[in-house]
Parts: structure tokens; C-alpha cells; sequence
């Protein structure tokens, strides 16, 4: 849900969504030290209410175990600073959570040989519970500790020199012979509940070459659980979108909006009902058509975008994209894209289809 929000609503990404966690960091910290384990730092809960303490069943083993929330969490503040550069905002909010974060990662990891692990856990593919080395996790948490390393060199706030260390040498799970990621250590090629290995590609925009991006869509497609949540489908839409391979997304298409029920079209998480009103299904939904129609891609100093049409649809628009204090639309049909900027002075840089270097718009 959060990076369709982000881009045309920042003002509740930040205000509502990013701040929740910020005004809870007392809560992770519980949390962290709760496990007895030497956890430092802030470990967010999978399931949080006003407290910011874990609210998640003790039945139920995501709550002990689905850690990479707090790695997710680290990544949306990255999102944010790139989408708005607000250094105050930096050194005042997003710095100390990212901090609290790389602490319990920190403390989190086990030094296996010259590797660094993290083991019992649950991915985002929840039918695998306590496995060693999420590959997921493991990248999100690197990703958080490099992040608060360079922020902290860019606030000039000295950081571990550990947490470089660890980020460098985090363990990412492959399979060398088929070329793909795997799920975790030891999977076999299981069915799996939803998007799991997939997400490295987007939205997390982990380097791998374009031929392992396509093994990984491809291996685990047929390994998804298809009565399993809606957003699954709309990732490897946007994957598949982003290799160019239309064709094929077009295929997966219809399977990303298949939730919708009559008649008054709430998403259920599965095909057949469970859980009504599933907005996460419907935040899927809605990053297919911004990130994989509307090709709208958040880099570190530019905004790009490779746009294409939907099946059956002549003429797309995207209207006020927030990009460094200035609304972006974009519209276009099979011939012409027409990019509309409303700046406020802030120097623009957007990245469009086939120009090979960031263009400045004023």
C-alpha cells in the first residue's frame, strides 16, 4: 500500500504512515528486548495498534518470527528521503528510527565462517515457518544498514563500521545451477503462500542481472499457492513488465484485480473469500498500473518513468506524482507521452523511455 501513497500522497506517508512508527519506537524496543536474546535496538512488531506493541496472537507464529517488517519499515524511510531529499526531516525523525533499526539487526545476525546469517524467521511467504536465511530478510536488512551508514555520513553521525561489515557480507541464498534466488536456505521448490523472492526485483531494486530477474518470475509463478493473496500477481506483473515481456504480463493480468467482489467491489485475500476488505490486495492492484503500466520507477537522484498501456486501454494518464516539491502528470497513448510538470523552483530530473541520461525539467 505504501508506495502508491507515497507518490501522490506523501504528506500520509509521512504524516500518517511513517510517523506511526516514529511516535511507536518505544514499543520495538520492548519488543527487541522481550526475546532475551540480547536484541538491541528496534525490533517493530508484525502486528502493532496504539501502543506500538506486538498485537499479534501468540497462536500465531508471525508474530515472534516475521521479522522482516523491520527491514521494511528502513526501506519506506529510504523511499521517502529520495522522494523528498528533506534533510531536516533526516536528521530529526527518519535517522533515529534508522538507527534503532541497523542496532537490532546488528544484534540480530550470526557470523557463520566469513558470512553473516539470520535464522529462524518467516518470510513473506508465510508457509515457511523458522528457516534459516530468508533471502528477503537478508537483503532488506543489509539494505537498512547500508542506508543508515550513508545517512549518517551525510549527517555527519558516525555509525559501526561493524554494520558495513555485516551488510557486506549478509548471506543471499542462490541457486547457482537453475541461476535464481532462493526462498531460504534448504527450499526444495515448495508451494509458496504469495510474492516472496520476486519483491528483490521490485520494489526493492536489488542489483542482479536481467536473465536471474526472469528466472526468478518465471521458477516461482508456478510455485504460488493460486488461491493464495491477490498482490503476488500484481508483482509479477510489474516484473514481467519491466523486462519487457508484455505478452506475459498481460496474461497474469486479470489474475491481480481477481479478489473483487460483487457488489460493491471489496478485495477478499483470496479468490474464494477470507478476509474482507483486503486492502493489501488492493494496494497490489494499484502498483501494477502506477509501477508496472505506468513503469514509474523511484531512484536514488532521478524519477523515471516507462510507460505502457494496459490491455484495452488507448489513452492513460497518472496525475500529480510528487517528485522534490513539484506534481508530475503524465499522459500518453500508443504514439505520444506528454509529461506536465508544476514546479515550485526545485531542480527536476526525470529519466523518460528510451533517453539513456536523466533529463532536467524546469
Amino acid at each position: 500500500m505504501y508506495p502508491g501513497i507515497l507518490i501522490l500522497h506523501p504528506d500520509i506517508a509521512e504524516g500518517g504512515m511513517l510517523k506511526y512508527r516514529f511516535d511507536r519506537t518505544q514499543g520495538a524496543s520492548l519488543k527487541a528486548k522481550s526475546y532475551n536474546k540480547g536484541y538491541q535496538g528496534f525490533m517493530f512488531p508484525w502486528e502493532s495498534a496504539f501502543s506500538g506493541q506486538e498485537t499479534c496472537p501468540t497462536s500465531a507464529a508471525t508474530g515472534q518470527l516475521e521479522q522482516h517488517i523491520t527491514g521494511d519499515i528502513a526501506f519506506a524511510i529510504k523511499q521517502y528521503w529520495d522522494l523528498t531529499k528533506d534533510i531536516n526531516w533526516l536528521k530529526s525523525e527518519g535517522f533515529p528510527v534508522l538507527y534503532g533499526i541497523s542496532q537490532f539487526w546488528a544484534s540480530r545476525v550470526v557470523k557463520s565462517g566469513d558470512l553473516y546469517e539470520i535464522n529462524g524467521v518467516i518470510p513473506p511467504d508465510e508457509y515457511a515457518v523458522n528457516i534459516d536465511n530468508s533471502v528477503f530478510t537478508n537483503v532488506v536488512a543489509g539494505m537498512a544498514l547500508n542506508f543508515t551508514v550513508q545517512c549518517g555520513a551525510l549527517l555527519n553521525f558516525s555509525t559501526p563500521s561493524q554494520w558495513t561489515e555485516i551488510a557486506s557480507n549478509i548471506k543471499i541464498p542462490i541457486d547457482s545451477k537453475n541461476n535464481i534466488h532462493l526462498e531460504y536456505d534448504g527450499y526444495n521448490g515448495g508451494t509458496i503462500k504469495q510474492a516472496d523472492v520476486v519483491l528483490l526485483g521490485f520494489p526493492l531494486s536489488y542489483p542482479m542481472s536481467e536473465q536471474m530477474r526472469y528466472n526468478d518470475l518465471e521458477y516461482y509463478y508456478p510455485r504460488t499457492d493460486p488461491n493464495g493473496p491477490a498482490m503476488t500477481y500484481s508483482m509479477h506483473v510489474v516484473g514481467f513488465l519491466e523486462l519487457g515481456m508484455d505478452d506475459k504480463a498481460t496474461s497474469i493480468w486479470p489474475r491481480a484485480w481477481a479478489n473483487i467482489k460483487a457488489p460493491f467491489d471489496v478485495w477478499t485475500e483470496t479468490p474464494t473469500g477470507g478476509a474482507v476488505n483486503f486492502i493489501t490486495g488492493a494496494g497490489g492492484f494499484l502498483q501494477a498500473v502506477l509501477f508496472g503500466y505506468g513503469g514509474i520507477r523511484l531512484e536514488d537522484t532521478f524519477l523515471s518513468f516507462d510507460p505502457k498501456l494496459p490491455p484495452k486501454v488507448t489513452y492513460f494518464k497518472i496525475r500529480q506524482v510528487y517528485y522534490l516539491g513539484n506534481d508530475v502528470d503524465v499522459s500518453y497513448n500508443q504514439t505520444t507521452v506528454i509529461v506536465s510538470v508544476f514546479s515550485n523552483g526545485t531542480p527536476l530530473y526525470l529519466s523518460l523511455i528510451h533517453i539513456s541520461e536523466p533529463t532536467r525539467l524546469l
